[in-house]
């Protein structure tokens, strides 16, 4: 989740591997992405900007997936 505010109420975006993507909820400053049932195409570049008249940030978190073994 992100907690994103300012004096002027930015527009926030997420994109991954440069492709938008919707938040979960969204609760006054809280946008909230999750994932219930992590999978192979989830992994990849998360790209969250927030941005208003006066600024821009952003930040980015790789998440990497990788497999879970089973031995019998």
């Amino acid at each position: 989740s992100f907690d994103v505010g300012g004096k002027e109420a930015p527009k926030v975006q997420l994109t991954k591997d440069g492709k938008e993507v919707k938040f979960t909820s969204v609760e006054g400053t809280r946008h909230v992405y999750s994932i219930a049932e992590v999978k192979p195409e989830h992994q990849g570049v998360y790209k969250l900007t927030a941005k208003n008249k006066t600024s821009s940030e952003e930040t980015t978190v790789t998440l990497n997936v990788t497999g879970m073994y089973i031995i019998q």
